[in-house]
């Protein structure tokens, strides 16, 4: 009966370590095509974000900000209203400039990480900062509007790759 119990019990471990080993991967181990895949797909996420709307925006903006500066439910809403005023005008010259690329049939032709490019959409960041001060000062207090112009033109940190 020992024998049997023992014979059972071993039959079980192989058994089982057999079956661990035929498991799939686990998600963090894709081959090739399924990392590119992966790639593609979490950039095509950060391009629909920039799509979206003024409204979207603005939203996530003034929940950031939110978080950040620990605004009051009004300062919330004011700079909601800020924010998506501006987000509607830079939405318009988006599709100005983009309907004049389609005519000339230039298209965007600016490499992502050529200098002079970055440089000139830091400055053009730097001008709507600029455009958003009168407002922001009026709704913030002194501590948080430093905060603020802190945030707006600190560059983002980029990953080494």
């Amino acid at each position: 009966m020992k024998k049997l119990v023992l014979a059972a019990i071993a039959g079980m471990f192989i058994f089982a370590a057999n079956a661990q080993s035929k498991q799939e991967l686990p998600p963090h181990h894709m081959n090739v095509q399924e990392h590119a895949r992966h790639q593609r797909d979490k950039v095509m996420e950060r391009m629909e974000f920039r799509r979206e709307d003024a409204q979207t925006r603005a939203v996530h903006k003034a929940l950031r900000l939110k978080e950040q500066l620990l605004l009051s439910d009004e300062q919330y809403d004011k700079v909601y209203k800020v924010y998506y005023d501006a987000f509607k005008s830079f939405e318009k010259e988006r599709v100005a400039k983009d309907s004049k690329d389609e005519k000339t049939f230039r298209g965007n032709v600016e490499a992502p990480h050529d200098s002079v490019a970055v440089e000139k959409k830091r400055e053009e960041h730097l001008k709507r900062v600029a455009e958003l001060e009168k407002p922001m000062k009026k709704i913030l207090n002194e501590e948080q509007f430093k905060r603020w112009k802190e945030l707006e033109t600190t560059p983002p940190r980029r990953h080494n790759r």
